[in-house]
């Protein structure tokens, strides 16, 4: 696996979903802002770990690891993607 290539795939997706959203968002050094009225979202890689660790206002903290056999960023049975996107749209 190629764990930058995964994650700043991730991170762009997460990006052009709120750019076509109306959503104030910006990738900074890798590192994604999500600001809304619930307060900011941060979400970065942690090479280290081969994660994507997420801070959101919703959901609290969390730790996405990658995994091949899905090919999905998961954390706990939830979906990297679908977390964010679906609290963005409530």
């Amino acid at each position: 696996m190629d764990f930058n290539k995964n994650a700043n795939e991730m991170l762009e997706m997460l990006f052009e979903f709120c750019e076509d959203n109306g959503i104030d968002s910006d990738i900074l050094n890798e590192i994604l802002y999500i600001d809304v009225d619930k307060g900011q979202y941060v979400i970065n890689k942690h090479s280290v770990t081969r994660q994507i660790w997420v801070s959101s206002p919703v959901s609290s903290a969390s730790k996405f690891t990658y995994d091949e056999s899905e090919q999905k960023w998961l954390s706990n049975g939830r979906e990297l993607y679908d977390l964010i996107t679906s609290e963005l749209k409530s």
